[in-house]
Formats: structure tokens, C-alpha cells, sequence
């Protein structure tokens, strides 16, 4: 009989974590470019590069990271996502003690960054596998949006304390490696409560997990499903294009006067609605399965947002 486990909570919240850290490494600077490119005396264009590095390394590292969630299991995938995140971290705040210069703390970045975006599939593709491991059929939508959720929550506090703590002061930015660093290391910790699944299922689909497709036949299965191809171009130039909007948002106002508190400002007006609506719908979607007519329409919403701005 299916057995929902107390548990389920702090997996989740273990997970939640570590895709909130990766998601602030990633957008540490995206409120506050022009002012980075000025402390690493570099060109702003160079510094968007280190945000997209985590794009550029997502790609080749989503396979493996797959394969580690199905047969490894949650715990150890997670755990590589978050401290691999947390080494990154710690690189990008130490290198402002290594010397040599610009140079070689802008190497040290990307040392660092690029360490950081190796470890985030690991954690980033674990929420579907954490609902269906640890929760009932009536919460997996609700379940899988707050841990996706976590995403623009680490954005969101990117873009709203990097300003703060820079305030358009080029020194101010290696005091931001490091207060990025240390949220980043402690909430690092609630991994630890991440577990590969519970002592009983919480469904009947959990249950026949383990009887579940060899991995490299399911990847050939949905390569040749049109419906899956479908949605994977749908999400991912959806989802491509609200990060490039993260990314270059600084780029996007200052030179028409605005502050680049304005652009975290604009970033997190943007998140903010994003996340009323997905809380909304969220619920809803697990009641009534309208799946297909939601993804019908919410792309065309966001091409309208996006012709407007």
C-alpha cells in the first residue's frame, strides 16, 4: 500500500538548495556587469561569458548527470551538484588572493565557474526523479514546481543583492565572492538530507521504478518521439531565451541611464510574476491534467512579453 514518507520534505528541501546555489552562481553578476568587466578589466561581453559558460557546459554534462541520478541514485548526484558548486564558489572568492593581477583572477573565474556548471546537472535534473521517488501521484506537479522554483529564487537574490552589496563600486566586487560563497556553503549542508528513496512507495508508479527502461534505450525512445521533440524545442528555446534575458539585463539599461539596481529590479519584477503564475497553475495542472493546452499557450504569451520589452 502506497506510504507517503515525512522525509519527502527535506529531500526536497535539499534539493531546492542546491539548485537555488546554482542558480546564484550563475547570475551572480548579471545585475552587475559593467561594474565586474571593470574590476576584472575585461570587457563586459567576456563577463556574460561566464554566465553562459554554465549553459555551454550544461549541454555535454546532462547525459552523465542522467545517468548518475538513474543508477547511482539522488544522494551521491546530489551531493556532486551541490559541493561541486561550492568548490566553484570558493574558487571565485580565493582568487582575489592569488595576485598576478586581473589576469589571473579573471582565469580563476572561470576556473571556477566552469567547475560550478559541471556540477549543476546533477542536482538541476534531480526534482523529477525526487517526485517520483518521495511523493504521491496528487503532489508531483506541485512538488516538481517549488523545486524548480528554487532556479529563480537563486536569480532572484542575485540580481537583488548584488547591487546592494557593489553599489557601482568596482571593489566591491570580491566582497561579493565572498558573501556568494558562504550562502552558497551553508545551505550546501541540507543536501545531506537528500536520500535515494524512501523505505515504502508513495505510489504505485514509484513502486515499478526499479522496472523502468534500460537508460540508453529510453534516451533512443524519446530521440524518436515527435511529441517529446516537440516540447524539448518548445521548453528549451523558452527557457533559453528568459536566461539570455537574465544574462544581458544590465546590458539591456544602462546605457539608456538606468542603474544597474534597476536592472536587478527589472529581473525580479519578472520573477516575481513568473512565480505568482507558476504557483497558480501548478495546483491546477495536478487536477486537471491540462497539460497540453498550458504549453500551448504559454509560449505564445512570452513572445508577446518578450516583442513588448
Amino acid at each position: 500500500m502506497p506510504t507517503l514518507s515525512p522525509l519527502r520534505f527535506a529531500v526536497a528541501a535539499g534539493v531546492f538548495f542546491a539548485n537555488f546555489n546554482n542558480a546564484l552562481l550563475w547570475a551572480t553578476y548579471a545585475a552587475v556587469t559593467p561594474t565586474t568587466a571593470e574590476y576584472y578589466a575585461c570587457s563586459e561581453y567576456t563577463i556574460n561569458l561566464v554566465a553562459l559558460v554554465f549553459q555551454i557546459v550544461f549541454i555535454p554534462a546532462a547525459i552523465p548527470s542522467m545517468y548518475a541520478i538513474d543508477h547511482l541514485g539522488l544522494r551521491p548526484s546530489v551531493l556532486v551538484g551541490t559541493w561541486g558548486v561550492t568548490l566553484g564558489a570558493a574558487i571565485r572568492w580565493l582568487a582575489v588572493y592569488a595576485g598576478g593581477g586581473p589576469n589571473v583572477q579573471l582565469a580563476l573565474l572561470f576556473t571556477g565557474q566552469i567547475i560550478a556548471a559541471i556540477a549543476t546537472p546533477f542536482a538541476f535534473n534531480a526534482p523529477t526523479k525526487v517526485c517520483a521517488l518521495w511523493f504521491g501521484d496528487r503532489e508531483r506537479l506541485t512538488a516538481n514546481t517549488i523545486m524548480s522554483l528554487s532556479v529563480y529564487a537563486g536569480t532572484s537574490t542575485a540580481l537583488a543583492l548584488a547591487p546592494f552589496i557593489v553599489s557601482q563600486d568596482a571593489n566591491n566586487i570580491s566582497k561579493l565572492n565572498f558573501v556568494t560563497f558562504v550562502i552558497v556553503f551553508v545551505t550546501g549542508f541540507s543536501s545531506l538530507l537528500v536520500f535515494n528513496k524512501p523505505e515504502f512507495a508513495p505510489s504505485k508508479s514509484a513502486a515499478e521504478v526499479k522496472h523502468a527502461i534500460p537508460f540508453k534505450l529510453g534516451l533512443y525512445s524519446i530521440a524518436a518521439n515527435p511529441q517529446f521533440l516537440l516540447i524539448f524545442l518548445s521548453y528549451g528555446l523558452t527557457i533559453g531565451a528568459l536566461d539570455s534575458y537574465f544574462t544581458l539585463i544590465s546590458d539591456y539599461v544602462t546605457p539608456y541611464g538606468y542603474t544597474e539596481a534597476d536592472a536587478g529590479g527589472l529581473g525580479n519584477i519578472t520573477i516575481l510574476f513568473g512565480t505568482v503564475s507558476s504557483l497558480i497553475l501548478g495546483p491546477i495542472l495536478d487536477r486537471t491534467k491540462a497539460h497540453r493546452r498550458v504549453l500551448k499557450v504559454l509560449p505564445i504569451i512570452s513572445l508577446l512579453g518578450s516583442i513588448g520589452f
